[in-house]
């Protein structure tokens, strides 16, 4: 599978603390191998139809999309509210 970072993704990933960054890193590893794992919690935003977040933590979501090749786009990470509000 082909990944994608955004500019905004990895600018928000290295804001995150060295704990939430593993957790982070722990949630791709698991998205790349089984998407539907029920730890990540995986859920399409409402007011996006291409866009969907997973569950980092209690406290941190991370977006993304798939382009049309497949090729899955890590929008942005963060807080819950501000990275749902602004994708």
């Amino acid at each position: 599978m082909k990944i994608r970072r955004l500019a905004r993704f990895k600018k928000s990933y290295q804001r995150l603390s060295a704990k939430i960054q593993k957790k982070v890193d722990r949630g791709l590893t698991l998205l790349f191998s089984n998407p539907r794992h029920p730890s990540l919690q995986v859920r399409k935003l409402e007011s996006h139809s291409s866009i969907w977040y997973i569950r980092v933590d209690l406290n941190h979501r991370l977006t993304f999309e798939f382009d049309e090749e497949g090729t899955l786009i890590l929008r942005n990470v963060g807080s819950h509210d501000p990275t749902l509000t602004r994708p």
